[in-house]
C-alpha cells in the first residue's frame, strides 16, 4: 500500500515538472511565452535563415535588436523573423550594415 502510494505522489510530482517545462518553452498555445523564450526562438529563427547572429533582447515582450548584418535585405529579413515570433510586441533595431573594404 505504502509503495503504491509512493508511486503514485511520485507520478504526480513528476506531471507536475513537466507541466511547468511546458509552460517554460510555451508549448500550450494560449499561454504566453517567457522573454527568455521569445529571445531563443528569435535566434533559432536568425540562424536557420543563414543570417549572421546578432544580439536579441527582450523584455517583457519587447524586442530590441542589434549587431551586424551584411546587407539591407538581411536587416529586413532580421526584423520580420523577429515580428513573426509569437509573444513579441513591438521590435526596435540598431542594426549596422557591414561596410565593404
Amino acid at each position: 500500500m505504502k509503495r503504491g502510494l509512493s508511486c503514485l505522489l511520485c507520478a504526480a510530482l513528476a506531471v507536475c515538472i513537466l507541466q511547468g517545462c511546458k509552460s517554460w518553452t510555451g508549448a500550450k498555445t494560449h499561454e504566453k511565452l517567457t522573454d527568455r523564450a521569445i529571445a531563443a526562438e528569435i535566434r533559432a529563427k536568425i540562424l536557420e535563415a543563414g543570417l549572421p547572429p546578432i544580439r536579441v533582447f527582450v523584455l517583457e515582450g519587447r524586442v530590441t535588436l542589434s549587431g551586424i548584418v551584411p546587407k539591407e535585405e538581411a536587416k529586413e529579413r532580421v526584423i520580420a523573423l523577429a515580428k513573426s515570433v509569437r509573444g513579441v510586441a513591438s521590435v526596435s533595431e540598431d542594426l549596422a550594415i557591414e561596410k565593404l573594404r
